[in-house]
């Protein structure tokens, strides 16, 4: 048996460098805030508005910091101060007036320790003391650790050859009217700016400049001007996007310029024979020379299906150069793939979550115990098989409403061919998406009522036409000459 020391340094010595600024979320409850910010903020039809935008931040961290060393002292000082304050006056003091202050400064106090709480939720943050790069070597020596993280978002955000997309374009189908294309042009908004700014995190990810999401919540009627003049100008071309660098340990890197924007990976399923897989292969090829984004093959594998000839796999593996995989493996934690089997497809979760150890094992409660809400004693979540199920009859009404969608086309050449989606049966030997669907078909049919209208199209004894009694139940069989539609019963004048 080998035995390997462990080394733990719950110390560990790093150099903190300049601190930077950071808008404090305490600021934003005080009122004085907000006239210190309207002071600073000022428009000059002179420069542009990114220039402003700039020019008004600078002057807002200035204000804030001479502000806040009067206005904000240290919270932790300030408790012990009023704590001291509290002790002096016990004995001194007659009951009455003792309990008049005691209710103050209780007051004061749970004030300060709100501060306190948000104060540290703000400085907390991970540190990277080591990172692996692509060669397996430990790097340690932060100047290493931010050349490694700088080197990986240059090469992320770099176009790696020229962009030349010559014919590529001609086999693209023009989707954008000229209406849409205005609509796209258009400039911004104040409501569409305010709505993306709240969607914004308060306080995560705050930028080099300090200022988080809630600085421009809070204060958005006194920044909106030159933030949606500076969208604008982005809009319009007049205005491009300045280097980026990244923030590492609290620490800006050096800056570089973006070439590309982000991308991810994404699956391809061709149908797999080598005559495919060539031309699939030229396909990819002029679009990474036109578009400047080569493909990373050494992040890249192939997964066949079972009934694949292992003769197939060889000659596709060869000619694609790519490694052949033997599972499509998880993305997002996820798996790639699912079979028939919901059990064996779930159980990735309980895996996950078991342990040998039976002292350390989750102990599971029922489902039903934690869908129940917090005050009745359990977590609130949500009924997995209802959210399911209404998940999926909105694909079901997305079938209805958008009959030429390439997903439903491919849904009903499968599955329903000769019919509509609503008189579709679940077949044999039905794939998990087409049952899961039709449940969520059925239970729209079960809880929708069809409009009459003219009456041609609507079953008298077939359709869930009528108002609370659903579909009509005959009690003895129906004559032929009885009416079958709706119209058959109507006045043809009155439409009723």
């Amino acid at each position: 048996m080998v035995h390997c020391p462990i080394l733990l340094d719950n110390n560990p010595v790093f150099s903190r460098g300049k601190r930077l600024f950071k808008f404090k979320a305490q600021w934003a409850k005080d009122s004085s805030c907000f006239e210190v910010i309207s002071n600073c903020l000022r428009s000059n039809l002179n420069s542009s508005y990114l220039s402003q935008w700039s020019r008004n931040l600078t002057h807002c961290k200035n204000g804030l910091n001479l502000w806040s060393k009067d206005r904000h002292t240290n919270n932790k000082a300030h408790i012990k101060q009023l704590l001291d304050s509290l002790e002096a006056n016990k004995s001194a003091l007659p009951l009455g007036v003792f309990n008049v202050i005691v209710d103050f400064i209780q007051s004061k106090l749970a004030q300060l320790w709100k501060n306190e709480v948000l104060y540290w939720s703000q400085r907390q943050q991970n540190r990277v003391l080591k990172i692996k790069n692509e060669h397996g070597e430990w790097l340690s020596r932060e100047k290493r650790v931010h050349e490694e993280f700088y080197n990986y978002f240059t090469n992320l955000f770099s176009s790696d050859g020229p962009r030349d997309w010559g014919n590529i374009l001609d086999a693209i189908p023009q989707l954008v009217s000229p209406e849409i294309n205005r609509n796209l042009v258009a400039p911004f908004l104040e409501m569409e700016i305010q709505e993306a700014v709240d969607q914004l995190g308060a306080l995560k990810a705050p930028g080099p400049d300090g200022f988080p999401a809630l600085f421009y919540q809070r204060y958005w009627l006194i920044a909106k001007f030159v933030i949606l003049g500076t969208a604008n100008e982005f809009a319009g071309g007049n205005l491009s996007l300045h280097d980026l660098n990244v923030l590492l340990n609290g620490k800006p890197g050096p800056p570089f310029k973006p070439s590309r924007g982000l991308r991810q990976g994404d699956p391809i399923s061709p149908a797999a024979n080598v005559a495919n897989c060539a031309k699939l292969k030229v396909a990819l090829e002029k679009y990474c020379f036109a578009s400047g984004q080569p493909i990373n093959f050494e992040k890249s594998s192939l997964v066949f299906s079972s009934n694949t000839p292992a003769s197939t796999r060889e000659a596709i593996g060869s000619l694609s150069a790519i490694q052949c995989a033997s599972d499509h493996g998880s993305y997002l934690g996820l798996p790639s793939a699912w079979g028939r089997s919901k059990k064996s497809a779930m159980s990735f979760i309980r895996d996950k979550w078991s342990s040998p150890d039976k002292d350390s094992q989750i102990h599971w409660k029922s489902w039903n115990a934690l869908c129940l809400a917090k005050r009745d004693g359990g977590l609130g979540f949500k009924d997995l098989a209802d959210f399911n199920l209404a998940l999926l009859t909105k694909q079901c009404w997305r079938i209805l409403l958008n009959p030429n969608s390439l997903w439903v086309k491919m849904m009903k050449g499968r599955y329903f061919l000769d019919c509509d989606f609503l008189k579709a049966v679940l077949g044999s030997w039905p794939s998990w998406i087409w049952s899961s669907l039709i449940d969520g078909r059925d239970f729209i049919l079960s809880h929708a009522r069809k409009l009459v209208l003219s009456g041609a199209h609507t079953s008298i004894w077939k359709d869930n036409w009528v108002h609370g009694n659903g579909i009509i139940r005959h009690v003895a069989p129906v004559e032929p000459f009885a009416p079958q539609l709706a119209c058959d019963i109507m006045d043809p004048e009155s439409n009723s």
